[in-house]
This record gives structure tokens, C-alpha cells and sequence, in this order.
């Protein structure tokens, strides 16, 4: 029979987590890992299968809190008020005090290779959200809500997803959370009205 676990896995979790952000995924070895959490190597795999897995097991976290901000902000009665909770949301998120400053897939996606896995599989995930903003915007510039006419729909999700990794690129940058809901202020009031 084997020895039970003498750690807390959560806390382990968070600890894992919070040396992912703030070394990335590349800079982060098992050693370091074990260290960090007070367990031997064959523990570490024992619990969580390898580096990969558990980081994987953290971004899938961190992921759906992500997609909550997005599904709630689709939830919105028009583009602008979209764009907004969008914005504001993730910008909450990339400020919280639970985390080191920016964002976990950003912050780990700058670093690595062209060839690493996790860049394709991250470029889905943001072409997956323009491509819903994008599909929102064009429905409600056909229904007639607040969309500008001069707009593209495409383009401008593609804008909104570039302004939510600019903002995290200043969050870890060292923008303070007003600096931000100001930039994001600035940028809705471009937003033409009807």
C-alpha cells in the first residue's frame, strides 16, 4: 500500500500557479517546482503527471474564468456594452491581487518558440473570441443596435481582442488598474454613437 499524500494539493496548485506566472513555463523547471512546494520529484509526478500537466491543469483554470468575463459580456443588449464588459472584465482579472501582474497565457506566450505547442493552441483560443465578437458585432449592426456603419465588424473584434492583450502587456508592464479603466474608458468614447 502506498504512503498517503503529506501535502495540501491545492495549495500546491497555487503555489505551482503563481511560479508559472511570474517565471513562465519555459523558465520553470521541476526543480524548481518541488522546491518551491516542499515534495520530492516522484511525488511531484506522482500528483500531477508531469511540468506540462499540471500547467495545463492551471491554464484550463484560468481559462474559464476568462471565458465567463467573455460569455457574460456577449450577454450585453449591444456592441459597446460588449466591447465594454469585455474590456473591464479582463481588466479586473489582470489586476486581481490573487496573481502576479498580467496575463498567465501572455505571460508565458512571448517567451516560447515559434514551434511550441502551446502558441497554437493559445492563437485558437484568441481566434475563437474574435471570431464570436465578430459574429456578435455583425448581428447587431444587421438588427440595427449600436454598431457604427462605418465600421467591419471583423475588424473591430479584432481590435477588442488586441486592446485585451495590450492590456495585459501594460499590466505587467506596471499600469496601474485606474491607468487602465482609463485607457479603456478612452477607447469607448471613440466609439461613435448612433
Amino acid at each position: 500500500m502506498g504512503r498517503p499524500r503529506t501535502f495540501d494539493i491545492d495549495k500546491a496548485l497555487n503555489v505551482t500557479a503563481d511560479m508559472f506566472w511570474r517565471r513562465g513555463y519555459d523558465n520553470t523547471s521541476i526543480g524548481d517546482l518541488t522546491k518551491a512546494i516542499g515534495i520530492s520529484a516522484p511525488s511531484f509526478y506522482f500528483a500531477f503527471g508531469s511540468k506540462e500537466a499540471v500547467f495545463l491543469r492551471i491554464v484550463e483554470v484560468y481559462l474559464a474564468r476568462q471565458n465567463e468575463i467573455v460569455e457574460r459580456a456577449l450577454r450585453e443588449p449591444d456592441a459597446r456594452a460588449v466591447a465594454a464588459s469585455l474590456l473591464f472584465g479582463i481588466s479586473d482579472l489582470l489586476t486581481s491581487p490573487d496573481h502576479a501582474p498580467g496575463c498567465l497565457i501572455l505571460n508565458n506566450a512571448l517567451p516560447i518558440c515559434d514551434d511550441h505547442p502551446f502558441r497554437a493552441r493559445w492563437a485558437e483560443g484568441r481566434s475563437a473570441i474574435r471570431n464570436e465578437l465578430a459574429e456578435r458585432f455583425r448581428k447587431d449592426r444587421e438588427s440595427g443596435l449600436a454598431f457604427p456603419e462605418d465600421w467591419d465588424p471583423a475588424d473591430t473584434a479584432r481590435l477588442v481582442v488586441s486592446l485585451v492583450w495590450g492590456l495585459a502587456v501594460e499590466i505587467h508592464s506596471g499600469a496601474s488598474s485606474h491607468e487602465i479603466q482609463r485607457m479603456i474608458s478612452h477607447f469607448l468614447g471613440m466609439w461613435p454613437e448612433d
